[in-house]
């Protein structure tokens, strides 16, 4: 709630460009994968997805100025 409701809107007004590494993910995807069966195909769809989401946030973080975590 207080990064996306507070933070980014307040930080965004101050003329930054918040990219907030979540809304770099499609949710289906994650939906997807999370209704799946238990079993080797749901393993290696995770796996997949996080070596893709690792590299959207390197490439997020590449792309940046600066950083602020929270």
């Amino acid at each position: 709630h207080f990064i996306r409701d507070v933070l980014a809107p307040e930080l965004t007004r101050h003329g930054l460009n918040v990219i907030n590494p979540f809304d770099l993910v499609d949710p289906a995807r994650v939906s997807a994968i999370t209704e799946m069966g238990a079993g080797f195909a749901r393993v290696d769809a995770w796996r997949a997805l996080n070596t893709e989401i690792g590299q959207g946030n390197a490439s997020a973080i590449d792309s940046c100025d600066a950083m602020l975590a929270v």
